[in-house]
């Protein structure tokens, strides 16, 4: 009965237990961000590809671009990022050809200044500097310096760098904040050069900011027809083959013939075949003295003696059959009568055991023989 009443108490506490937990904790969804997804996660100016699409300008996004390999048509505008591999000298020349021969170029700077890149913006008569004063990024604003004032642009971000001009002989068109200019646009030949302090206002989580979206139109189609617009989105570096190449060709050459040495001097040689040495031969009687030294170096000498004791009587039983199953002494009569020698000596090496000493031994053996070869 006490099991019973607390069995049933234990189940009144858990429903107990569980009615208070389901009244006081409800099931609630947690957003959790995954960040993007498919091409938005490679691309990150995707959001400005749909963008000049939705207002009708033709354009196309690629990963990488490399000028010595393809460039578009020069009634085009190229966006891209300022990458150490696009300013070294050999592709940074066909890309201010490029511009000068009627082409559109809006550079967005990337981390990697290198010296290349420095070279590139100095040849446009610019330089970026480190921005020291920080701007509230809810409160900066830019504007156009040469434009009216219905060009002002608010920016949600602000950018770490500052454009500096070089030369006073330039007069571009510039944007600026309170600490410097963030854009400039300058002519190049034919073309047009446009270059930003920052790209970070026209990513795919910053374009929908505040006057983002109307910077990048006016930027890429404001004040020039830019035909095809180009996005590259990313920064194409030389694999490392071709870096080991352009730094150490020579050591490679070397290397290269040091190794076509080396398996040239591995590789078999063509021609007859030589002869093959025939292997030495050895008599029976090496074979014979090496089996006999091997029994004697493990310890075995009386063996060789009762094999050649063995040899005798079988020999002499051959000749007097019978001669195995009589008493050593009647063996050694017999054996003395067949072979002419005196039987005491016949019935010591019939009945001696072997002798350590090798002298001793070699006589005893030596003896043995003599009879065997008599018999």
């Amino acid at each position: 009965m006490k099991r019973v009443l607390l069995t049933v108490a234990l189940l009144l506490a858990g429903a107990a237990l569980y009615s208070w937990f389901i009244s006081t904790h409800e099931k609630g969804v947690e957003n959790v961000y995954v960040g993007y997804k498919g091409e938005a996660r490679l691309n990150n100016f995707l959001a400005a590809e749909l963008l000049l699409n939705e207002v009708g300008i033709e354009v196309e996004s690629q990963q990488h671009i490399r000028a010595s390999e393809w460039l578009p048509p020069e009634t085009d505008t190229l966006v891209m990022l300022l990458a150490a591999e696009i300013a070294v000298p050999e592709e940074s020349e066909l890309l201010l050809q490029w511009v000068n021969d009627g082409g559109h170029l809006l550079l967005l700077p990337t981390r990697d200044e290198t010296r290349d890149v420095v070279t590139f913006l100095e040849r446009l008569n610019l330089r970026l500097a480190r921005e020291i004063s920080i701007v509230s990024d809810a409160s900066e604003e830019a504007g156009a310096s040469e434009l009216p004032e219905d060009y002002d642009y608010r920016l949600a971000r602000s950018a770490w760098h500052r454009i500096e001009l070089l030369s006073s002989a330039v007069a571009p068109v510039t944007l600026t904040d309170e600490s410097g200019i963030v854009a400039v646009r300058q002519k190049q030949g034919d073309g047009h050069v446009t270059v930003f302090a920052s790209g970070n206002w026209f990513l795919n989580n910053t374009l929908a900011e505040q006057d983002h979206a109307r910077l990048f139109l006016d930027a890429v189609a404001g004040f020039i027809v830019p035909g095809k617009v180009w996005i590259v989105y990313d920064a194409a570096f030389a694999p490392l083959w071709r870096l080991i190449w352009d730094s150490a060709r020579y050591l490679v050459v070397g290397l290269l013939l040091a190794f076509v040495l080396w398996l040239w001097s591995r590789m078999p040689r063509m021609g007859p075949l030589l002869p093959v040495p025939e292997g030495a031969r050895r008599s029976i009687i090496e074979h014979v003295s090496a089996a006999g030294r091997f029994v004697w170096d493990n310890n075995s000498p009386a063996s060789l003696v009762a094999a050649s004791v063995a040899a005798v009587i079988h020999k002499a039983e051959r000749r007097h059959p019978g001669i195995g199953r009589l008493p050593a002494e009647k063996q050694a009569v017999a054996i003395g009568h067949l072979v002419d020698e005196d039987a005491q000596d016949i019935l010591e090496a019939l009945m001696n055991t072997a002798d350590d000493r090798p002298r001793e031994f070699a006589r005893h053996m030596k003896f043995l023989q003599k009879i065997r070869n008599k018999l």
